[in-house]
């Protein structure tokens, strides 16, 4: 990659505090957990209110009342950037007479730019459950996979969550890791001469990108919001639920 990932700007550095909840973190320590290319690394910001990521792989008690881990980590991801090219042509009619045209093309130049996507893993165990109350939990984590949040801790971010990996570790204990991520959005390839380039404008947190073309031909770039609050037809997006988190078994939040 020819730089240290750990180092990246965004990346929160040891030292660093966040509040969660009322209960103030420090990261402990940023590592580098995978590297799935050659140019990319998924990097974790370790946060406790102990300090117990300082000092190697120290694991907390996990039935301690209020037992709850969190981690911030990162992931690179490829973001397309439509950008036309346009290449006046001489059309002849069948009259023989020759009119102007412009050609619109996708070019091929430009590549995809990388964007850091932050990932929100936390770990909380519930306990004393029935068989009825682990369905109900499953039930529960099942119902918010892939629905927008909202955290106060984070103003300014939208957040998706994952699904979430369920474990049993006793008699009626169930232990949650729950995921999030939040998509940084990017800004806009600038206002070239619009005679000659259609450039892909800004875009916004969770919003992608829409070419439709005018009668001309000519393409037009839009971006169209992945979680509107409510639907076209006026009806609520069942996937727009900023305060879902909240109620989640164990208070991962």
């Amino acid at each position: 990659m020819g730089e240290d990932a750990t180092t990246v700007v965004g990346i929160p550095q040891p030292g660093s505090t966040v509040v969660v909840s009322g209960v103030t973190y420090k990261c402990d320590r940023v590592r580098v957990v995978e590297v799935p290319l050659s140019t990319s690394a998924i990097v974790q910001s370790e946060f406790s209110s102990d300090g117990r990521f300082r000092f190697g792989d120290s694991q907390p008690d996990p039935t301690a009342p209020g037992y709850r881990e969190w981690s911030l980590s990162y992931k690179r991801v490829s973001q397309p950037l439509p950008f036309f090219r346009g290449t006046p042509t001489q059309n002849v009619r069948q009259d023989g007479t020759t009119q102007t045209v412009t050609i619109w093309e996708q070019d091929p130049s430009v590549h995809p730019i990388a964007l850091e996507y932050m990932i929100l893993n936390t770990t909380v165990r519930v306990t004393g459950l029935t068989d009825e109350g682990i369905r109900a939990t499953i039930r529960a984590c099942k119902d918010q996979h892939g629905h927008m949040h909202i955290f106060g801790a984070f103003p300014g971010s939208y957040w998706v969550m994952q699904p979430v990996l369920i474990r049993a570790v006793g008699e009626g204990q169930l232990e949650l890791t729950y995921s999030w991520e939040s998509d940084p959005g990017n800004s806009g390839m600038g206002n070239p001469d619009v005679t000659k380039y259609v450039a892909a404008p800004v875009r916004p947190a969770f919003y992608s990108y829409a070419v439709s073309y005018d009668a001309a031909g000519k393409p037009i770039i839009g971006v169209v919001d992945l979680f509107p609050i409510t639907f076209a037809g006026g009806g609520a997006n069942p996937y727009y639920t900023p305060t879902g988190h909240v109620g989640l078994p164990g208070s991962p939040i």
